[in-house]
């Protein structure tokens, strides 16, 4: 087994295969397109990425295009700086995508709320809101100052959340060129080596309607499926976001439903974890009951968090 598998496993779990979670796991990590899409950036700084499928349950396209995106960066095909978006429904990983970035990597991360931004200014003056994040007093700009000319992440969580659209008119430079003056009159700074990441559930219901409208949408969805998806993303977020911000963003990812067996792992993942908290054991059995038991309560728009929800409801008459 993949020692990453082993990893997310707790200890007294480790044999039971057959329960949901685990093979969930074992099988898409020995899938074919599993190691495929990793080959885009194993020989690169990015390589320590793909760890992240064993945090984060569903979304192999959201990764094997984000993987295409890195692997281009890596080889010297791309000279802009990487700008992803990362969009769609509540619930479905793009906060965790965003979060696991850094520490993954082993590089600096700074996260922008940008719900509380009312001018440009605001913007390079922001704290991190991270609490996962280690505690810093420096704002976005003193961070990108502390590490400029090296790799390091800013999250821009709820990008399209901005109070004024013209807060984001100071990202125009960075993301196309690279480089930009924090305050006024002074000099350059390099940001070359930023990987900027926003969140935003801008294409909510677009997710959803191309979900059903495929011809069988109880089926995992394919790769041409999901290119479809990419391009029918970009017109919405240019009209949340602006054409001149768009055409600065390197790639737009949209997060897709979870299919049956992702919604089985996400339940079962929140039963081990939950009970694990509680000291409480439960057979393997126990277990597949309470996973089918709150699929039904399972809603879309909210995606891991209502099966979460349902989960510790599940489990305050038994522990």
């Amino acid at each position: 087994m993949d020692p990453a598998t082993r990893r997310v496993m707790p200890l007294n779990l480790s044999s039971l295969f057959a329960h949901s979670f685990l093979r969930y796991y074992v099988t898409r990590a020995d899938s074919t397109h599993t190691r495929q899409t990793s080959q885009l950036i194993y020989r690169s700084f990015f390589r320590p990425l793909t760890k992240v499928r064993y945090d984060l349950i569903g979304q192999d396209w959201v990764l094997e295009q984000l993987f295409r995106v890195l692997s281009m960066h890596s080889q010297r095909l791309a000279v802009a700086p990487i700008v992803v978006l990362l969009c769609g429904p509540s619930g479905h990983g793009k906060s965790l995508l965003a979060r696991k970035f850094g520490s993954l990597l082993d590089i600096p991360t700074h996260t922008v709320n940008m719900t509380t931004l009312r001018s440009t200014h605001d913007l390079w003056q922001s704290y991190s809101m991270s609490p996962y994040e280690e505690p810093s007093s420096d704002t976005l700009a003193q961070f990108l100052l502390n590490n400029e000319g090296e790799r390091c992440v800013v999250v821009l969580d709820e990008i399209e959340k901005v109070e004024d659209p013209k807060a984001l008119y100071s990202l125009l430079m960075p993301w196309e060129l690279g480089r930009c003056s924090l305050e006024a009159g002074k000099r350059h700074v390099d940001l070359t080596k930023v990987i900027w990441l926003g969140t935003s559930n801008i294409c909510h219901d677009l997710v959803f309607e191309h979900h059903d409208s495929r011809p069988d949408p109880s089926k995992p969805v394919t790769r041409e499926e999901y290119r479809d998806l990419m391009d029918l993303s970009r017109p919405q977020v240019s009209q949340s976001l602006g054409a001149s911000l768009l055409s600065r963003v390197t790639t737009v990812l949209p997060f897709i439903p979870f299919t049956m067996e992702e919604k089985m792992a996400i339940a079962a993942e929140a039963v081990y974890s939950l009970i694990s908290n509680a000291a409480k054991m439960l057979s393997p059995e126990e277990v597949e009951a309470i996973v089918m038991k709150v699929l039904p309560s399972y809603v879309p728009s909210e995606g891991a968090r209502s099966l979460h929800r349902a989960v510790s409801n599940e489990l305050v008459d038994l522990i």
